[in-house]
């Protein structure tokens, strides 16, 4: 494959994964390649690791190095044992390149909020953007409930019920083995 239709293909995705984040699409047209998997995990790394460098203080990046595995474990693990359970983990893939290609764009759409917010010194905007960075989060279990009420059969409030005990799954093995300093 030449580097246009690379670029040309990962537009697409990119374009499907916004779909997914409007939740105007589900992740079974996301192809089950482990090759899209990794990109998109590499993606998600950089991503947060850009995060933490750019918007917190200079012990975030070695906290990031050990939180952000947790993360991808716990969240891998909650989908495949989902799947498994419901014995769908042939869709094990590509509903966990959505969940992390979906995390991406909105940790996109959350970065400016951040960078501002690091940057002034207005009370009013500071809690104005606390709230757009905390809809954003709530937005994301959304986009995994939807993603898990697609990919699972389940409904989509038992979808938003598993996105949300994943996420407290993370933090609980975050806080519980990785010391905060």
């Amino acid at each position: 494959m030449g580097y246009p239709t690379a670029i040309a293909s990962m537009f697409v995705i990119l374009k499907y994964f916004w779909q997914m984040c409007l939740l105007r699409a589900g992740p079974d047209k996301i192809p089950a390649q482990p090759r899209l998997l990794a990109a998109a995990l590499v993606s998600y790394v950089v991503a947060q690791i850009l995060v933490a460098l750019l918007t917190r203080n200079e012990n975030s990046f070695e906290l990031a190095v050990r939180i952000i595995p947790v993360e991808i474990i716990m969240l891998g693990l909650v989908t495949y044992l989902l799947l498994l359970f419901l014995k769908l983990q042939s869709r094990f893939l590509p509903t966990y390149t959505a969940i992390i290609g979906c995390d991406i764009v909105i940790v996109a759409i959350q970065l400016p909020l951040l960078l501002i917010m690091q940057n002034t010194e207005m009370p009013t905007l500071i809690l104005f953007l606390n709230a757009a960075w905390f809809v954003c989060f709530c937005w994301l279990l959304v986009i995994i409930g939807h993603i898990y009420h697609r990919a699972a059969n389940v409904s989509i409030v038992q979808g938003g019920a598993i996105a949300v005990v994943a996420f407290a799954l993370t933090l609980t093995t975050i806080y519980s083995f990785i010391p905060m300093e």
